[in-house]
């Protein structure tokens, strides 16, 4: 019986060690809307802060973000792979004018994040040169 127990055992902890990560992370991000705060870009760094409230809304269903600027609402598809990777499609937005410098940078630069981070109320976005630092709205 002991023999028996102890290849059970050995058996469990083979299947546990070999399991890969099936995890969907989709939804992680849906929990709640994000405000975005400020980003930094480039090196030197260079931050810029808003007070608007552009809106980071994701569906993890869907696997899809829509985000709400001064003019334009946009959206595009994200993939989460695991608890630090993400991509995110280039927006497509409903005008092509009229938001601000900050919202057309932030356009810009949302293809470039590949890595996410939640620390407490904000959610960092992280790309090559670029953070995105967003609050739970």
């Amino acid at each position: 019986m002991k023999k028996n127990t102890l290849f059970f055992g050995i058996f469990v902890i083979i299947i546990l060690s070999c399991h890969k990560d099936s995890m969907d992370y989709s939804n992680i991000l849906s929990t709640n809307a994000w405000k975005i705060n400020s980003y930094r870009i480039g090196n030197p760094v260079a931050y810029s802060f808003t007070t608007e409230d552009y809106i980071f809304n994701f569906n993890g269903e869907k696997k899809t973000y829509e985000l709400n600027l001064d003019v334009n609402d946009c959206s595009g598809s994200f993939i989460i792979s695991d608890k630090i990777s993400i991509e995110l499609e280039s927006p497509g937005c409903s005008e092509i004018c009229c938001d601000s410098d900050f919202a057309e940078e932030l356009l810009r630069v949302i293809p470039i994040i590949t890595n996410y981070q939640i620390r407490g109320n904000l959610l960092w976005l992280v790309g090559d040169g670029v953070t995105i630092i967003l609050e739970k709205y």
